[in-house]
């Protein structure tokens, strides 16, 4: 569960979440050790899995990302 000023307050809507998420690969780990080390924002888990849902459902032509560093 998030432990950050943002965390969702209700434990119950934490779990649930997390419960959602896929497992963390070895890149993935890395990657956020070293956003955090480097205070560099990246996308939440649960945002990152919302994205997917999306783009899987709608099924785009292009995606452009912007601002998820």
């Amino acid at each position: 569960m998030k432990d950050a000023a943002d965390a969702i307050l209700r434990p119950e809507q934490a779990r649930y979440l997390a419960s959602l998420e896929r497992p963390r690969d070895e890149l993935l780990t890395r990657m956020e050790a070293y956003a955090a080390e480097h205070r560099q924002p990246i996308s939440d888990p649960e945002v990152a899995n919302f994205l997917s849902l999306v783009a899987r459902l709608r099924q785009p032509a292009l995606v452009v990302e912007l601002g998820t560093n």
